[in-house]
């Protein structure tokens, strides 16, 4: 699905499995990771995305949801995330 929005320069610099680490307060230890599975520049919007596809379990998890929020605040940026239900892509 990215690949062709690439090839159509309709985005960018798509990363695939792009790590972000959660580091403690003076940065000596990585507490945990976050793989996110895609991270791309939007050329039309402007803006960087990160996109994550988990299962409805998952994504609703309270571990995963925890996880999310702190990198989201730690790096200021906005997580998507895509589950798929009944055969339809949810974007949330």
């Amino acid at each position: 699905y990215l690949r062709p929005l690439e090839m159509g320069k309709k985005i960018k610099d798509l990363q695939i499995q792009q790590k972000f680490k959660y580091l403690s307060d003076d940065g000596s230890k990585t507490i945990f990771t976050y793989k996110a599975d895609f991270s791309y520049r939007d050329t039309q919007k402007n803006e960087n995305m990160i996109v994550d596809t988990k299962s409805t379990p998952t994504a609703k998890n309270s571990t995963f949801k925890l996880k999310k929020k702190l990198i989201e605040d730690r790096y200021k940026i906005k997580i998507t995330v895509v589950t798929r239900e009944k055969n339809k892509w949810i974007f949330n």
